[in-house]
């Protein structure tokens, strides 16, 4: 279930920048499109504009993030929340990065501290569960993941996690349950776009 739970880690990845429009959509656009090495090459290109900027800071790291440069993604998202401590999301994503390292205990001090900035993140309970079943406390991850679907009844990744982990703990039902509900909420939301996106 280790391997599981920190493959799931890296879910959620979020961006909100706030400094030059143009110069936000650009990295954006690169980080969307794949293209995180482009993405990174821009932003440093921009540091001195932006060298006290928080969401900067960010963008870097989650470039940094997704080329799997994990200790420039930490010192990155260091630096966000150095300056701005009520961002809650470089905490999230600051403890996937540590999840990644292996530091679990610490990854689970940055996620509690994003939960405290916004009890309302269902990703920041999402991933604390995954933290929790990493080291071997799948009773504590079911407990957060069920926090999470209070948030969002039909969060198919809470859904599909909880049951993995109910599944890990012996209660075949209970997962069952979870897993069927994780698919009628995919199979819902994937025939919205076929409705939107495909039409005959």
């Amino acid at each position: 279930m280790k391997s599981l739970c920190l493959s799931l880690l890296t879910i959620f990845l979020f961006a909100e920048p706030s400094y030059s429009a143009s110069d936000k959509e650009i990295i954006l656009s690169f980080l969307n499109q794949g293209q995180a090495r482009n993405a990174l090459d821009y932003a440093i290109s921009k540091k001195p504009s932006y060298i006290n900027d928080s969401n900067y800071h960010f963008l870097i790291a989650r470039a940094y993030q997704e080329l799997k440069l994990n200790i420039e993604s930490l010192q990155y998202y260091s630096e966000s929340i150095a300056l701005d401590r009520a961002n809650y999301k470089a905490f999230i994503n600051r403890a996937l990065v540590k999840g990644a390292l292996g530091n679990l205990r610490s990854s689970t001090q940055d996620l509690n501290e994003a939960i405290k900035l916004n009890p309302k993140s269902k990703e920041a309970y999402l991933n604390l569960g995954f933290t929790f079943a990493a080291q071997n406390s799948p009773k504590k991850a079911v407990q957060i993941f069920t926090k999470a679907l209070k948030l969002d009844p039909n969060f198919p990744e809470a859904l599909r996690n909880r049951g993995i982990t109910n599944y890990h703990l012996g209660k075949k039902s209970e997962a069952c349950s979870d897993w069927r509900k994780s698919i009628q909420v995919k199979k819902d939301e994937i025939q919205k776009w076929i409705s939107k996106y495909c039409p005959e």
